[in-house]
């Protein structure tokens, strides 16, 4: 009834529960138990109302007494006086609702009217945040397909510059394959004018496949965006962690560089837990990335500027690049 309303959630399984424990049928009339019934009480959804799994053609109605009190049971017939209504926010039956779904930054959604199963698509949206609503009540099931938030790169420069003698720079590209960039080990034969030089590798030119229109400088049916960890872009959000929040206007406008780093990491972050599956089995864990979270799993691992006196000596100097999906639209700061 109105005076004893209350909020009931169906799990993945088909229990409906609220807080007062688990919904059963004694006897074709609904009550309640605190542990998790048989089987024969799980319920599923379609068009025509909350079902019975066992038996498809029960249904959970609503039985009007006194026009305020109501308690529910399940029946195949529907009855004179056992309805089942979709009601809107003003008390008024619907048969149908109304489903928005918003742009990329939370505003401006197309409307659709809802009255049977469909595919609506979210367009031009990233890994911000998804935000649609509902006006009226009916069942929403979605299921999205998503690109990866950090895509997979397709290529990158390895670029060696004197920091001396302006006008002497060499670049190397490498193609990715299979999570990893291929190439090896690289040379860079530099002129004796270098000689006594300090040199400076840099790694530039970013580029996957994934990339939205703000990277191909025009349309792109793709919506992902990266940005090297420490780019000049990446430094706006914060200098702890990866905060892209502290400034939405250059988060959307993006004018600062964020395809070339100078400044790479001096030790190794796990990114997941993949080699320990491979291995052993188990369940595969991510971890994400942020400066904090860097410094702490590496001890003290720091970003530093990967240079080189030129001298006739071999010399070998181990550095990690590391990128970072960009997130650009707060539509909700939880």
């Amino acid at each position: 009834s109105e005076y004893n309303a209350t909020r009931w959630t169906m799990d993945a399984d088909g229990y409906i529960s609220s807080s007062y424990g688990y919904l059963y049928f004694n006897n074709g009339y609904a009550a309640v138990q605190s542990s998790k019934p048989g089987p024969s009480e799980r319920f599923d959804v379609n068009e025509n109302g909350i079902y019975q799994k066992e038996w498809p053609d029960y249904y959970i109605r609503w039985y009007i007494y006194n026009d305020y009190y109501a308690y529910a049971i399940i029946s195949k017939d529907y009855g004179e006086n056992a309805t089942y209504e979709k009601i809107d926010e003003d008390g008024e039956s619907v048969d149908n609702f109304k489903l928005m779904v918003y742009d990329k930054e939370g505003e401006n959604p197309d409307t659709i009217n809802v009255t049977k199963n469909g595919t609506y698509p979210l367009r031009g949206l990233n890994n911000d945040a998804v935000k649609f609503g509902v006006q009226g009540i009916g069942l929403v099931r979605a299921t999205l397909t998503l690109q990866a938030l950090d895509p997979y790169l397709d290529e990158m420069s390895v670029v060696c510059q004197d920091e001396v003698q302006t006008g002497i720079r060499m670049d190397q590209p490498f193609t990715a394959s299979d999570f990893s960039v291929n190439g090896g080990e690289f040379y860079f034969y530099l002129p004796k004018d270098c000689e006594n030089h300090q040199v400076a590798i840099t790694f530039e030119d970013l580029k996957s496949k994934y990339f939205d229109e703000s990277y191909t400088g025009g349309s792109s049916k793709n919506t992902s965006r990266i940005n090297f960890v420490k780019s000049e872009h990446y430094n706006v959000f914060g200098t702890t962690d990866n905060v892209i929040y502290n400034d939405t206007a250059e988060a959307k406008n993006a004018q600062k560089d964020r395809l070339s780093v100078g400044i790479v990491g001096t030790k190794a972050f796990k990114f997941n837990n993949a080699e320990d599956v491979g291995k052993t089995g188990g369940t595969l864990t991510e971890y994400p990335f942020s400066l904090q979270k860097y410094k702490d799993s590496t001890n003290n691992g720091d970003f530093k500027e990967m240079t080189f006196k030129v001298t006739t000596e071999d010399q070998q100097l181990t550095r990690y690049v590391f990128t970072t999906d960009e997130t650009r639209y707060n539509i909700e700061p939880t």
